[in-house]
């Protein structure tokens, strides 16, 4: 394993507003690009001086002056909101002359993202999705207290620690829409299209009402493990039957108990002033139930929907990309109203197609990979967030604690000849792909509604033993996160034959 360090002290920074302390970060190791985005890259690395202190490292060169602004306010954002237990905790930036980079320093949590905890169209135990939301409206309700709007909640965006702490992440959109008192409306219509409001395609909007929309859409998830509609316009079906109509005569409605529906109904209206707020929210009766340690699933008589057949997926898949750019529309001038240093960002701009544009030789440049910190191709067992709760629990070893993501497999096989077997599945189902070197494929499906992307690499293990062993590692790497996970199961249910019943030991990490 590659490992480099960098030694530019804090006193080389560049605003001291938000400045790393200099007896908290003096030296850093870097093990491991977790992973990469349109403008930067977010890598774990860990202080050799402060016991093995690990966090990620979100990066930007230097020299890109638009995008160092984008991180700046992203940095300042996530200062005001420090200190919350659900809420990713900001550490500093920094500027590293040596390495050219502005640097953003944020909580590791080891416990993947909320997305790889959600089974496809079953979804999560109702007693699990009670102290993930509960924790998800706290955060938010924290936020706004603050004056201080996410714009792109959703479970790519969530992260978990190992003992089940929700952390809201990602706050590239994030704006202020308070201060000293004085709400403005917001003019950018910007974030997942599942998950945006109806009135944010329509007009300006309250920023309050927005969030509260998305963490609905998120319950609805957790609670059914699908989207309830690609986007909340007239355009669809199911928003409008749901919404409108308020009959609840499809999937995912028409399996959902009485008071999971009571509570979705008063998040998910309409009318935005009608809306529920974060009190009314905690103060509903599903948020105080008891629902024990159980391990209920709701309806599970009626969770057959959109089952995965081996050999297509077509129909059955959600529809929607939840990780698509934002739509950019500024309706009016309001430079005026709030400090220009924290005004909104757009996501940073789509990454070229992963299969239709040539992208040079680089082939790291054919996939635009989330910017959130779980996902790490090399790395294969994991999916890492972060860990920060105290000065006691810092890592003497970081890779001691990573959360084992759910999407991979071990098969008997080497790596030609599984690969020859994962192409001839590839094809019977659709798929298209690219190898990027002999271990690596990128995959899309062929349905350009579907807009799912993901990276499969391929690692021998190394055990000793005279039989070949390879680890076969699912990442996302563009589009919802429930969407993915139909896909990577459809693959697998293909490949079954080849999956031993034994499990296989895997090393505690693979170089």
């Amino acid at each position: 394993m590659s490992v480099s360090t960098t030694k530019s002290g804090m006193e080389n920074a560049s605003d001291p507003d938000i400045v790393v302390p200099k007896n908290h970060i003096q030296l850093w190791t870097i093990i491991r690009t977790l992973g990469e985005g349109a403008f930067g890259e977010v890598k774990l690395v860990v202080d050799r001086n402060n016991d093995g202190y690990p966090a990620a490292m979100k990066c930007v060169c230097s020299s890109d002056k638009k995008d160092i602004l984008a991180l700046r306010k992203e940095a300042i954002i996530m200062k005001k909101c420090r200190g919350h237990p659900n809420i990713v905790y900001y550490i500093g930036t920094r500027e590293d002359h040596e390495m050219n980079e502005y640097q953003l320093f944020l909580e590791y949590c080891d416990g993947g993202e909320l997305y790889d905890r959600i089974e496809p169209d079953v979804g999560l135990p109702v007693a699990k999705c009670q102290h993930y939301f509960r924790q998800l409206i706290e955060g938010v309700r924290y936020m706004h207290s603050l004056g201080i709007t996410h714009r792109d909640i959703k479970p790519e965006n969530i992260l978990l620690l190992e003992n089940d702490q929700l952390k809201i992440a990602d706050f590239g959109m994030a704006t202020i829409f308070k201060s000293d008192g004085n709400e403005r409306f917001l003019d950018t219509t910007c974030g997942s299209k599942p998950y945006i409001a109806p009135e944010v395609f329509l007009q300006s909007y309250k920023a309050e009402p927005n969030d509260i929309w998305a963490c609905g859409i998120v319950l609805v998830a957790m609670l059914s493990g699908v989207l309830p509609w690609a986007e909340a316009t007239s355009e669809s079906a199911e928003f409008k039957t749901f919404v409108i109509d308020r009959s609840v005569e499809l999937n995912p409605f028409n399996r959902m108990d009485l008071e999971s529906l009571q509570l979705l109904k008063i998040i998910l209206e309409y009318n935005w002033e009608k809306r529920a707020t974060i009190e009314r929210i905690q103060n509903h009766s599903w948020m105080k139930a008891d629902f024990g340690n159980t391990n209920v699933i709701m309806n599970r008589k009626k969770r057959m929907f959109g089952m995965i057949h081996s050999t297509t997926l077509s129909n059955n898949l959600p529809r929607g990309d939840s990780s698509q750019p934002s739509v950019k529309k500024s309706k009016r001038d309001i430079s005026k109203l709030v400090d220009p240093d924290i005004l909104a960002q757009s996501q940073p701009p789509q990454a070229r197609s992963v299969l239709g544009e040539s992208s040079g030789n680089d082939p790291s440049n054919l996939v635009c990979r989330p910017f959130t910190q779980p996902g790490n191709s090399e790395m294969l067992l994991l999916s890492h967030s972060q860990v920060i709760s105290s000065a006691s629990q810092r890592l003497s070893n970081p890779l001691e604690k990573l959360a084992r993501r759910m999407t991979r497999i071990a098969v008997n096989l080497t790596i030609p000849t599984f690969s020859q077997k994962l192409s001839s599945v590839l094809d019977q189902l659709k798929y298209e792909y690219r190898l990027l070197d002999s271990n690596t494929m990128i995959v899309k499906y062929v349905n350009k509604l579907d807009g799912c992307s993901f990276i499969i690499n391929m690692l021998s293990i190394l055990e000793g033993g005279n039989e070949d062993k390879v680890l076969v590692d699912f990442r996302r790497s563009k589009g919802d996160g429930l969407l993915f996970k139909k896909h990577f199961l459809a693959v697998k249910s293909a490949l079954q034959e080849l999956i031993p019943n034994n499990i296989i030991p895997l090393p505690v990490y693979l170089v």
